[in-house]
Order: structure tokens, then C-alpha cells, then sequence
């Protein structure tokens, strides 16, 4: 749960986020113009990610999902003990 809070917030950066081209440094994800918090009036925008940031945010998504998956194997083959034989 702690690696997926960690990755939450920047899901939702790129999700909710927008393109904008700035000459000449190139493309980047900003935040959306109606996140006030995020993309404050008097300050520049909190973020700006450039593709090779989006890429390695794409990696760290595929090893949280293998992580779960990881998981979910685990969790599926796990059973309480058996009781031994004469024993309740």
C-alpha cells in the first residue's frame, strides 16, 4: 500500500494533466488549468514533466503492477494450517 500511495498522486498528474509546447525546451505535461492548487496564478505551475520523466513514471507503474501481481499470487496460494491429524 505504501508503493501505490507513493505512485497515486502522480497518476493523477498525468491523467488530469495537459500539454504544453515550450520553445524552445520542447513538450511537457502541466497541471490543468482548473487545479488552482497545483498551477497557482502569481507562481509557476508545480510541475512540468518532460517525456523522459512520463517514461520512467510509466516503469515504476509496471513494477508496482507486477508487485501486485506478485502478490495476488502469493495471497491466492496462502491458506490457514491445517489442523494435524487428532488435533482440533
Amino acid at each position: 500500500m505504501k508503493s501505490a500511495r507513493g505512485f497515486s498522486a502522480r497518476r493523477n498528474d498525468i491523467a488530469h494533466g495537459r500539454i504544453r509546447h515550450i520553445p524552445p525546451r520542447g513538450f511537457y505535461l502541466l497541471p490543468g488549468l482548473y487545479s488552482s492548487r497545483k498551477n497557482p496564478v502569481d507562481d509557476p505551475a508545480i510541475y512540468a514533466y518532460n517525456a523522459t520523466q512520463i517514461h520512467q513514471y510509466r516503469e515504476g507503474f509496471a513494477m508496482l503492477e507486477q508487485e501486485f501481481t506478485d502478490y495476488a499470487i502469493f495471497a491466492s496460494t496462502w491458506g490457514p494450517p491445517i489442523a494435524s491429524a487428532g488435533r482440533p
